[in-house]
């Protein structure tokens, strides 16, 4: 598979930015937080994810610098949308397997310094609530020593939901915190799983805790959880 650097195109990029820009920016009155707190050279960006925009969302947000993504295997069989994702630096992965060209691919990006944008939850949430995490940002993070970004990502699903609700406008936001680094967990572990699973919790609740200092509901309550059998 080709590096989704090499395949990136800075005009298409900078195209896409300005594109954007009324869009998010004026439309949406799109607000960032905690730039700063991107590092310089390779990390993981890890947002929640409620709707198809947050990709865009948070490679925008990142700006200036550029970003590299996974999407669903099944995007990368339609013509036109392949062209313009892999020139945005989007690279395909099967869910629901232990992909390991996707891996591979992933710790090239971030070999080369490069910025990652992975889902903690691994797919979209319906309503908005946070999911369990999965555990391959903490096993990309052990295998490239790379930070991890938690990354709260308000209104996207608002304006393009992934259940059938009509869309209606919101405020857009995207909070950066400050970044994670796996070795601490490892070091408080007897064993890799149970570092994984404490770092995996650990970044959704930072998660949460920026989306509802903001006054938007992340934790799902106990009210509606399903009942042990």
């Amino acid at each position: 598979m080709p590096c989704p650097v090499h395949e990136r195109s800075p005009t298409l990029y900078v195209i896409s930015k300005w594109v954007l820009f009324p869009v998010f920016s004026i439309l949406f009155r799109m607000k960032v937080e905690g730039r700063e707190n991107i590092p310089q050279g390779a990390a993981i960006l890890a947002p929640n994810h409620t709707s198809y925009l947050d990709p865009p969302v948070v490679a925008y947000a990142a700006w200036p610098r550029r970003c590299c993504f996974m999407g669903k295997a099944p995007l990368f069989k339609i013509p036109v949308l392949r062209w313009y994702i892999r020139r945005a630096g989007c690279f395909p992965v099967h869910q629901n397997t232990a992909d390991r060209q996707a891996l591979r691919t992933a710790l090239e990006v971030l070999k080369m310094g490069e910025l990652l944008i992975m889902f903690p939850e691994g797919t979209r949430s319906g309503d908005g609530y946070l999911l369990e995490p999965q555990t391959g940002v903490a096993l990309l993070a052990k295998m490239s020593g790379a930070p991890v970004v938690p990354t709260a990502v308000i209104g996207t699903r608002e304006i393009l939901p992934a259940d059938p609700r009509l869309p209606r406008w919101h405020r857009l936001q995207v909070v950066f915190d400050a970044p994670m680094y796996y070795q601490q967990f490892a070091e408080q572990y007897e064993s890799d799983r149970q570092s994984r699973e404490a770092f995996s919790h650990e970044l959704m609740r930072r998660i949460g805790e920026m989306m509802e200092s903001r006054g938007y509901p992340a934790f799902r309550p106990a009210s509606t959880m399903p009942s042990a059998q």
